[in-house]
């Protein structure tokens, strides 16, 4: 009698649900990094990924930390979603030393899109620029200005 009364509150529970409770595809889209030695042949690889993230009062916050015994060929970064147009981040490894640090900014514009009742709100970026300092990263390549999904690359970087 116990596991009917489960049971049945159980399908109760699925059947109230409608269509638009359940959210597949409501997130915000990250900046999608592709990472690649611009000289192929070389011994050298990126073992380890820092990222750190300006934040609204100034100060800047570690959102990424990736080391791994092979290579690192990508990384996926959240932007900011507030009022401002600009993210600044920092990137750096822990192979350097001394540590060289690149100051990559990613210029945007927003569109806040209503997804439904479940997903509420996203933010897509649309028509960016970026900008980075080469100490570390030698070359980049804009792969898709616009940040809409997080299936294909945005910015190819080589070092």
């Amino acid at each position: 009698m116990k596991y009917f009364i489960f049971i049945l509150s159980v399908l109760t529970l699925l059947a109230s649900c409608e269509e638009d409770d359940i959210c597949l595809d409501g997130k915000t889209p990250q900046l999608y990094l592709k990472f690649q030695n611009q000289t192929p042949a070389s011994e050298g690889r990126m073992d380890s990924l820092i990222v750190y993230r300006k934040e609204a009062n100034g100060n800047f916050e570690m959102i990424l930390v990736k080391a791994q015994l092979n290579a690192i060929d990508s990384a996926k970064v959240s932007l900011r979603i507030d009022e401002v147009n600009q993210t600044e981040l920092i990137l750096t490894t822990r192979r350097n030393e001394p540590a060289l640090y690149d100051t990559l900014r990613v210029n945007y514009d927003r569109n806040v899109v209503y997804g439904s009742k479940a997903c509420g709100y996203k933010v897509n970026y649309i028509q960016t620029e970026y900008n980075i300092t080469q100490q570390f990263f030698v070359d980049k390549e804009e792969l898709d200005t616009n940040i809409t999904n997080e299936e294909a690359p945005h910015l190819l970087l080589y070092y």
